[in-house]
């Protein structure tokens, strides 16, 4: 608790000093660190270098911040091997979040903490189930290699997501989760496996049947993943228009003048690049009450 108000008063800093404060924190403390400790402290950096190219290559290149995420992947394997709540699951949520916010992608401390997540992700707040999946999607868009050898752990992650989100009840999920949930799910190099197809399809549903509160949200970017489907994923673009098409024919509209936007003129190669563009999109949705 001590080391956690520390980190938060250092974060509490004028911005173009928390980061050095924070980093300063935990070198101080990094001997004594848990799991806890190194999720908040890896969060407090990523939030303060949303948007600040220099202040990402400060806090990536930093010896006390690879040392942390050292030790994080550490306290990970050992979760999840013993199950001792050294590593609980919505700080690998949080964790997860974190290197995606800082573009850093370390193959085998994504690869623990998605297991350990998957295996208790029904302790985890819909944001964290869905901020987890938005750190997989701008994995998958920035480098899509390391996600496809990655790609078993992150269908056991979609597993777990859709283990959680598929028997919510109606309206219990914010709009604006739902369509991060959404958008990120078509950027997974799992998007068209079964159990993808049906999460993104019970989404769809719902999201359509919400019509009302999705007209007030910045659903846009909805529509043009969904959209992006009918070049990566066919079947399941074609699967959701059937679904949908009889509860909100707006909907399927919508989806369609997303896609002229994208194609422009007709140039084929803008509409080709579509499936490249909802992960981006999903970074407009993550909650701001992200913390521990």
């Amino acid at each position: 608790m001590r080391i956690n108000k520390a980190l938060t008063s250092a974060a509490k800093s004028r911005k173009a000093d928390s980061v050095g404060k924070v980093l300063r924190v935990s070198a101080m403390n990094l001997h004594l660190m848990n799991g806890v400790n190194l999720a908040t402290a890896i969060h407090r950096l990523a939030r303060a270098c949303e948007g600040s190219k220099p202040s990402i290559e400060q806090v990536t290149s930093d010896s006390v911040f690879q040392l942390m995420l050292e030790m994080a992947e550490c306290k990970a394997q050992q979760e999840f091997q013993l199950q001792d709540t050294s590593m609980p699951a919505n700080c690998c949520t949080i964790i997860t979040w974190s290197c995606a916010v800082l573009r850093i992608f370390v193959p085998s401390l994504l690869g623990v903490l998605a297991r350990v997540a998957s295996r208790s992700l029904t302790d985890c707040q819909p944001f964290e189930v869905t901020n987890m999946l938005w750190g997989f999607a701008e994995l998958s868009k920035r480098e899509p290699a390391t996600a496809a050898g990655l790609e078993a752990h992150i269908q056991e992650l979609v597993d777990a997501a859709a283990y959680v989100m598929m028997p919510r009840g109606p309206a219990s999920w914010k709009v604006q989760v739902l369509i991060s949930a959404f958008v990120s799910l078509t950027s997974l190099p799992c998007a068209g496996q079964t159990t993808a197809r049906l999460l993104l399809l019970s989404i769809a549903e719902e999201l359509a049947e919400r019509g009302a509160e999705l007209e007030t949200a910045n659903s846009q970017p909805v529509f043009a993943a969904c959209y992006a489907l009918r070049w990566s994923h066919p079947k399941v673009f074609e699967d959701i228009l059937a679904t949908v098409a009889p509860k909100n024919s707006a909907f399927i509209s919508q989806v369609f003048l997303a896609g002229d936007a994208s194609a422009g003129k007709g140039r084929r190669v803008q509409v080709m690049q579509m499936h490249r563009q909802p992960a981006m999109a999903a970074s407009r949705f993550l909650p701001n009450s992200f913390s521990l």
